[in-house]
């Protein structure tokens, strides 16, 4: 089994503006951007660095995530002041297990950032809805078009493969 931990610094940048789809009020999105700080081979090592990375700014917080043959398995964010915001650790999630249907520190309408990775980066502001329950995922698979993903990319494979490219 391989593992790897890695702790990373995660900052905000502006964003593109074109890349802001929607806004509500005086919410603002931010780019992230995430700088690797190290890896690391054990606790103290992890410690030291995070206790040796500056602060600035535009720092949102740290994240120190550990893969398991190239799968996340545990996942421990920071705020700026260092201080544990939330950890996640890989197993016993599943209908009957210990942290089967955990409860989350949000609550429905609260206010909250979200962090989105892999090629988006980003950070906006969302409102907590509830907990992500099978029906409420078919609820909106049956209304927003934007869920339906397998229609989305059947019709737009449909246009593209009509097309021949041109690499001349």
């Amino acid at each position: 089994m391989l593992e790897d931990t890695v702790l990373s610094e995660l900052r905000l940048k502006p964003i593109y503006p074109q890349k802001v789809l929607s806004k509500e009020n005086d919410e603002t999105a931010y780019s992230l951007e995430t700088i690797r700080l190290g890896e690391c081979k054990t606790q103290k090592q992890e410690d030291e660095i995070l206790a040796r990375s500056l602060v600035s700014d535009v720092t949102l917080g740290f994240e120190n995530e550990t893969d398991c043959d190239f799968l996340p398995c545990d996942l421990i964010t920071y705020n700026s002041d260092k201080t544990v915001n939330a950890e996640y650790h890989w197993g016993g999630h599943a209908p009957g297990e210990r942290e089967y249907k955990t409860e989350c520190r949000f609550k429905p309408g609260e206010k909250v950032l979200c962090l989105i990775y892999e090629g988006y980066d980003a950070v906006f502001p969302g409102i907590v809805v509830g907990p992500l329950t099978e029906e409420y995922l078919r609820q909106l698979y049956e209304v927003d078009e934007d869920m339906q993903i397998g229609r989305v990319f059947s019709l737009t494979f449909r246009k593209t493969a009509s097309r021949t490219p041109d690499f001349t």
